[in-house]
């Protein structure tokens, strides 16, 4: 038995879509490696230009690093010896009040508990020198 007319319609229109949908699919494909391709171009141009103004600025920052009234390396060999001891204060860690980057914070939306808090300044730098000496 030959198959009916609405059997061949609906066949041929399954088929268009399947080759329709092939030849977009393909079509899409294509069209993304090229775009791929191009920007891997691109990008490679990019990586390979030379950096001029933070190579400048690394240079300048090296240069004072190494003029400086005490160069850079016998700063740090002279923190090794000798340590903070006899240092500027203001090179000794001190506790912070800031507690700004914890109130608001998602997982504690209200204020900071008092235990979180540093201890007064007197307190913590009881021992050190003072600066005004």
């Amino acid at each position: 038995m030959a198959p009916t007319i609405a059997f061949r319609l609906a066949r041929n229109a399954v088929l268009g879509l399947l080759i329709l949908g092939l030849g977009t699919w393909a079509g899409l494909g294509v069209k993304g490696a090229f775009a791929r391709a191009r920007e891997t171009e691109a990008l490679a141009a990019v990586d390979a230009r030379e950096p001029r103004a933070l190579l400048k600025v690394r240079a300048w920052e090296q240069a004072r690093l190494e003029r400086g009234p005490m160069p850079i390396k016998q700063a740090m060999a002279d923190m090794a010896a000798r340590g903070r001891t006899g240092a500027d204060p203001g090179l000794s860690p001190v506790r912070s009040n800031d507690v700004a980057p914890l109130q608001g914070w998602a997982m504690r939306p209200h204020d900071v508990a008092p235990w979180m808090l540093a201890e007064d300044a007197g307190a913590v730098g009881a021992g050190a020198p003072d600066a005004s000496e």
